[in-house]
């Protein structure tokens, strides 16, 4: 075991160096890591250069905070925009956590600092702090952790303990480390049973703590261990509770759930000094090298890495500080919701993001039922980082393109059809999005089809504005017999057009003899005739469905209510009131001459005749 003299020094050693206070070393050129990726980063400026961002959280609105070490203050930083909180420039805050949504710490940045020996509750919805002074002097709060049972957990590098706060009462309960000069430094709590997990970085240990029984139980990992190049530094709980933890002389360690004995792996050379530990959400182990410049993942299922250098800074070969120091030293490090990996910048005094996400492409029209011959595209496509740089559109297949934010329809056969839209970010990475649409084209889908007819001569425009009269008079007229003229039409004047798809346009047809044949649509109007149809001629058993769908001018949107009576068979029968979007339907049964009336509109009258089927 080491003295205690000696210990101290490298404690000391050990924090100038990451706060930026100690002399340079020794440099010698780095060789070059072959074949690295080109990844998409973006680095955002805190406070200034010096400002020594250590430990990094991410809350449940995907803003980021940022321990700001050596300028005493906590940044936010969220869309673009950035907060800083001074906390008194000799705090040197360095651990932070964020409380989650439904637990005792909802809404509460907890923040250690350092030189002032206490903890600090942040709240975020008023700005104002709270702070929880510690018993001793110079214990060095380091790291933080939230219990799931509202207490505050934390290492305390210079006393060699681990505490616990109760914010409720103040109380703070300290549980000394078999080697009180043990330097513990990383940790992290299981959500699911409370245990306690921190790293020992001057004895090469990992530690369990029991919060019911107090018990702490060890994992030595070595003999040799300075807590500078060597030994445990950052660590971290999976969702199935097992504990990843960084070691400095270059490797990784993972000590699964309920084994006795820790599995150790082999970093890259390239990741000098490997620290700050992270399990993605994909469960990617992500780890920071302070020396190697850079930023690796480990994937368990495989066995493979993968680094990604920074944009900031190069490597070095040993540890060393500003202005000698060539590493912009990443950090702390935490995942947003979209799965990117946030990291902070010692020595540059940056914030800095790698894109791993792919855009999010939510599709919210087409969906269900398409009625007319175009309908609206609406699809929601983000990409935090990078921006979204190409959308592919397809239906069944087939690309199409959007004309003016609409889809056309008019091509599709009717029946069911699947949309999918594809989109890249920046950083080239690729979704895929699908929506399943049913193509269901009534009188206005006809309507449209054919007004999109472009005629070759004056002849052809003749026999076009004829098909728009027929299909505007569907229902006026014998909705069959319409239906037939103008199948017939098209077939035998096709030639009278430019191409289009004709088995498209029989096929509508075709559909609307099946569906809308014996169903017929009239809208209620505000406004006279308040019918959008004078007359209906039908057959018997066929129905008419009235719908009442306010106009909206774009200021103001109608509130007003119509009923709509049948005359029929020496009886009136009432819609009731219809309200913007309601329908009411009715069969007619029987041959004869019916009325249709708006009460309230006196000149709002439908003539109904209905012939034998």
């Amino acid at each position: 075991m080491k003295s205690r003299g000696g210990t101290w020094a490298a404690v000391l050693w050990a924090l100038a160096v990451g706060l930026g206070c100690g002399e340079g070393s020794r440099k010698t050129e780095p060789r070059t890591a072959p074949e690295l990726p080109v990844p998409y980063f973006q680095e955002f400026a805190l406070d200034h250069p010096g400002s020594g961002p250590a430990i990094v959280a991410v809350d449940e609105q995907d803003a980021v905070w940022v321990a700001l070490a050596k300028t005493g203050k906590l940044a936010r930083f969220s869309n673009g925009a950035l907060e800083v909180f001074p906390f008194g420039p000799e705090s040197r805050p360095v651990g932070v956590a964020v409380g989650a949504p439904g637990t005792a710490h909802e809404g509460a940045v907890w923040v250690a600092a350092s030189y002032d020996n206490k903890l600090i509750r942040f709240d975020r919805t008023t700005r104002q702090k709270k702070e929880f002074p510690l018993e001793g002097k110079n214990t060095w709060p380091f790291n933080v952790a939230l219990g799931p049972d509202g207490t505050v957990w934390f290492t305390q590098r210079f006393a060699g303990q681990v505490g616990r706060l109760e914010p409720s009462t103040g109380t703070v309960r300290n549980y000394p480390l078999p080697n009180r000069q043990a330097g513990p430094a990383g940790l992290a709590v299981d959500a699911r049973s409370g245990v306690v997990w921190f790293t020992e970085g001057f004895t090469d240990t990992v530690g369990r703590l029991d919060p019911a029984t107090g018990e702490i139980r060890e994992w030595r990992l070595g003999t040799e261990s300075t807590g500078v190049v060597s030994g445990p530094a950052g660590l971290a709980v999976d969702a199935k509770g097992g504990v990843w933890f960084a070691k400095l002389e270059g490797r990784l360690g993972y000590l699964a759930p309920g084994a006795e004995v820790p599995r150790i792996i082999d970093v890259p050379a390239e990741a000098r000094r490997p620290a700050g530990i992270a399990v993605a959400p994909s469960g990617d182990v992500w780890t920071l090298a302070l020396d190697g410049n850079l930023a690796l993942r480990y994937r368990p299922a495989t066995g493979a890495f993968t680094m990604f250098p920074l944009p900031t800074g190069a490597p070095d070969v040993e540890p060393s500080v500003p202005p000698a120091a060539r590493s912009a030293r990443p950090f702390g490090l935490g995942f947003d919701k979209q799965g990117n990996l946030w990291f902070s910048e010692q020595y540059a005094g940056k914030l800095g993001v790698l894109d791993l996400a792919p855009p999010s492409i939510q599709v919210l029209s087409p969906a269900g039922v398409a009625e007319g011959g175009r309908t609206m595209l609406s699809v929601r496509i983000t990409d935090r980082v990078s921006g979204v740089r190409d959308v592919e559109y397809r239906i069944d297949g087939e690309r199409v393109t959007p004309v003016q934010g609409f889809l056309e329809l008019v091509s599709l056969q009717p029946g069911a059809h699947t949309l999918t839209v594809h989109a890249t970010d920046g950083a080239g990475q690729a979704a895929m999005a699908e929506s399943r649409f049913e193509y269901r084209p009534g009188r206005l889908a006809l309507r449209y089809a054919l007004a999109r007819l472009t005629p070759r001569d004056l002849e052809g425009k003749r026999v076009q504005d004829r098909l728009v009269a027929e299909a505007e008079q569907l229902g006026e007229q014998d909705v069959r017999d319409g239906l037939a003229r103008i199948q017939r039409t098209l077939r035998e004047e096709a030639g009278r057009f430019q191409p289009f798809p004709q088995g498209a346009y029989q096929a509508l047809v075709d559909s609307m003899g099946r569906t809308s044949a014996g169903h017929v649509e009239v809208r209620v109007l505000d406004a006279p005739p308040y019918f959008d149809r004078k007359e209906l001629v039908l057959r018997a058993g066929d129905s008419v469905r009235w719908l009442y769908d306010s106009p909206n001018t774009g200021h103001t949107v109608s509130t007003a209510t119509h009923v709509v009576t049948v005359e029929a068979e020496g009886r009136t029968l009432s819609s009731g009131v219809l309200k913007s979007g309601d329908r009411f339907s009715f069969t007619f049964e029987q041959p004869g001459q019916y009325v249709v009336r708006a009460p309230e509109s006196p000149d709002a009258v439908l003539a109904v005749k209905v012939g034998r089927p």
